[in-house]
């Protein structure tokens, strides 16, 4: 991914996704954190 800064990627950060998104209506990144002491986890409803 570039210019990856450590947080939890989206849709835009994957490379030539911009083209993909703009096409399709929903769009799903997993992200796995790998650091438990890095904070709780975020859940998009």
């Amino acid at each position: 991914m570039h210019n990856w800064q450590g947080d939890a990627p989206n849709i835009y950060d994957i490379s030539g996704s911009a083209h993909f998104i703009n096409k399709c209506d929903n769009g799903i990144v997993v992200h796995r954190n790998r650091d438990p002491a890095s904070g709780p986890l975020d859940q998009v409803k």
